[in-house]
């Protein structure tokens, strides 16, 4: 039987009343309505670890799995390792790869690394050696070098697969989800090596959720036994994790998903990956805090992101972080912050992310009452959306730029703001209105900023002219 819609991940108790949206004329990405999504619940900042992993006591924060450098990294629990056991030692290009990789502060010793290993006669033919290279080259944002690298492999049915779940993974971080689901979803359907059928379900979640379809999405980790619980014995549940935590924020199972992106940190942690610059799990998980108004935890996890990926220096795992942390933050630091993250994410060719911080800083620039910068900003996301193929966010994109060039209710004067604005605009004070309308002079400054944002000015002395163009 096929699950509801937007249900296939979740159980019929774990339903989580509604949360308010944010204020301004549209929400931020992070609670768009997608067909099943269920609404959030507001959980109390102290509770929201303790209550996502439901553990009395036990607090898994932003600093929690800390990183753990007397591990060595093991790829094959993060990664897999496909065919036979690997005859090469530590100290292989690939092993320096990962180990650069998992220690999160040497992008171009991770890159170099994997670059030999890939020209290496020996490294390159090994399965599991190109596999580790490969995906460290696409952890580093070296998109390019990885799409090389694929070209040089084997023509051997285990090469192939490699092959395409790496491109497939390079089109959806290029900003083509719909490529990368046609990749992804022919090689499942083709058989994979069981070392990477974790990678593929996971990095087919992503381009699913990418596209706005959490139904295939859903059904897709059901099929593969990756609803619930995951078997101990599979390699590769970080990337599981963060996939389902990716699925059930966008499903509005947002307690579980923070709990998915816990959970995964820890698995990296266990691994020797404890640093940002794999999954970036924290700032994922700062979004679910987001959504469940926990601003605190949502501020902490996203700075600590930020440290991480600036160590990391690679522009578009920096420039998502930059972008949560603007979410956290918003107000005229926020601006700054996701301005920073948008320039970063052009630099990197990362389109998919780029929509979104450019919606993003458009609701941003709304709620500050600069609508004409958030138009640009939706018209540029706009755009990038269009030629990603991507009629999920085209849809939400286009829509909120009608809404802003058009007026939406959001926008209309109540009764009592009109009167509010009319009398303003006459002359009146603030308390003078008060005592006309039977109002606390605080609720007449509340209605006077809603006016001023609604109408895209900067106070009092701009009413004149805003009001006479609407009449």
């Amino acid at each position: 039987m096929t699950p509801p819609h937007g249900q296939a991940t979740s159980r019929g108790d774990d339903r989580e009343p509604g949360v308010d949206l944010l204020p301004g004329v549209f929400a931020p990405s992070y609670l768009l309505p997608v067909p099943g999504r269920r609404p959030v619940r507001r959980t109390p900042p102290g509770d929201l670890v303790a209550e996502a992993f439901g553990i009395e006591g036990e607090r898994f924060g932003p600093e929690v799995p800390a990183n753990r450098d007397d591990r060595p990294p093991d790829p094959d629990a993060v990664f897999g390792t496909p065919g036979p056991p690997r005859t090469h030692g530590p100290d292989c290009a690939a092993a320096l790869a990962v180990a650069a990789l998992g220690r999160g502060v040497d992008r171009a010793a991770a890159v170099r690394y994997a670059r030999a290993a890939l020209a290496d006669p020996d490294c390159g033919a090994d399965a599991g050696c190109a596999w580790h290279a490969l995906v460290t080259l696409v952890e580093a944002d070296d998109l390019p070098a990885a799409d090389a690298g694929c070209v040089r492999l084997a023509a051997t049915p285990l090469g192939d697969q490699v092959r395409a779940l790496v491109r497939g993974r390079i089109s959806f971080l290029s900003g083509d989800a719909g490529g990368a689901r046609e990749v992804l979803e022919a090689r499942l359907a083709a058989g994979v090596d069981p070392a990477l059928e974790p990678a593929a379900t996971a990095w087919l979640t992503d381009a699913l959720v990418g596209l706005g379809d959490t139904r295939t999405a859903g059904e897709l980790l059901l099929r593969r036994g990756y609803a619930d619980a995951l078997p101990r014995e599979v390699a590769g549940r970080p990337l599981v994790l963060a996939a389902r935590g990716a699925l059930r924020l966008a499903e509005g199972g947002v307690l579980r998903g923070v709990k998915d992106f816990l959970l995964c940190g820890r698995e990296l942690a266990n691994a020797g990956f404890a640093t940002g610059a794999t999954l970036t799990w924290r700032s994922r998980a700062a979004l679910g805090a987001l959504a469940l108004r926990s601003h605190d935890l949502a501020v902490e996890l996203a700075h600590t992101e930020l440290k991480s990926a600036r160590a990391w220096e690679a522009p578009r795992t920096l420039g998502w972080a930059l972008y949560v942390s603007a979410l956290a933050e918003a107000g005229d630091r926020g601006v700054a912050l996701m301005t920073e993250a948008v320039d970063l994410l052009d630099f990197a060719h990362a389109r998919h992310e780029l929509v979104r911080a450019l919606y993003d800083l458009a609701q941003l620039l709304d709620n500050r009452g600069d609508l004409s910068r958030a138009r640009r900003a939706l018209k540029r996301a706009t755009a990038t959306a269009e030629q990603c193929h991507n009629a999920y966010w085209t849809t939400h994109c286009t829509r909120a730029l009608r809404t802003l060039a058009a007026g939406t209710p959001e926008e209309v004067l109540t009764n009592q703001e009109a009167r509010v604005a009319e009398l303003a605009r006459a002359g009146y004070r603030n308390d003078e209105i008060a005592a006309k309308m039977g109002l606390t002079r605080r609720t007449v400054e509340f209605h006077l900023s809603a006016i001023y944002r609604k109408l895209g000015i900067a106070g009092r002395r701009d009413l004149h002219t805003a009001m006479t163009a609407r009449a």
